[in-house]
């Protein structure tokens, strides 16, 4: 993926520059610890890197969260109606350069395996994929459209329930047209006036949220 002008360009200069002091501080193939999250939703495993070399050498870089103030302008907006959309194993959307392959590598129950696409775990991942999202995000914003991105997690405010549904026909289109893969099972698809974001609970009948 290529970086954007500005800020973007130079965060994307850092990352290979990091990426290039860890071809000199690892060996050919490194080998990393790994950690299998069971999904309470799912009965497969989600492989995380949580060791180094390269989750060490890559430095973390600030990706912009949902802001709270964000959250408390949407449930001022009385009789909004509401949808979220979950991106499905968000950043395993990103490939991996193959000149890179070498060093996403890890062993699990004496089998060797390299990451071909961006893994959980690693440091740049959530301003990587937010950099991506944010692409989106200003197409939509240009045709009005109100939302709150949060790497995978996104929600969509609209005035009424028939915006909504119109919203969401162009947002579903533009995702597909992108080969993003939506989690229709985590996806809260229906207009609704109270849903949970985040942990939160949102209403904006009562304008309150929990």
């Amino acid at each position: 993926m290529e970086g954007g002008k500005g800020g973007s360009s130079g965060a994307a200069t850092a990352v290979r520059a990091a990426a290039a002091a860890a071809v000199a501080a690892t060996a050919a193939t490194a080998t990393f610890g790994v950690m299998a999250e069971a999904a309470a939703s799912s009965v497969l495993p989600r492989v995380c890197i949580v060791g180094p070399p390269a989750a060490a050498v890559l430095p973390p870089v600030a990706a912009a969260a949902a802001a709270a103030a964000s959250v408390v302008v949407v449930i001022a907006m009385a009789t909004a109606a509401l949808f979220t959309i979950d991106l499905k194993s968000g950043y395993h959307h990103i490939d991996i350069h193959p000149a890179f392959w070498r060093f996403l590598g890890f062993s699990l129950q004496g089998q060797d395996y390299q990451f071909l696409s961006l893994p959980f775990g690693l440091a740049t991942a959530p301003f990587v994929f937010t950099q991506l999202i944010k692409q989106l995000s200003k197409r939509w914003r240009r045709h009005d459209i109100r939302l709150i991105p949060y790497i995978n997690d996104i929600l969509f405010i609209s005035a009424t329930g028939a915006e909504a549904l119109h919203n969401r026909s162009i947002i579903i289109a533009d995702l597909a047209a992108a080969r993003f893969v939506v989690n229709f099972k985590k996806s809260q698809l229906a207009p609704s006036q109270s849903l949970k974001f985040l942990g939160l609970l949102l209403d904006t009948r009562t304008t309150t949220f929990s």
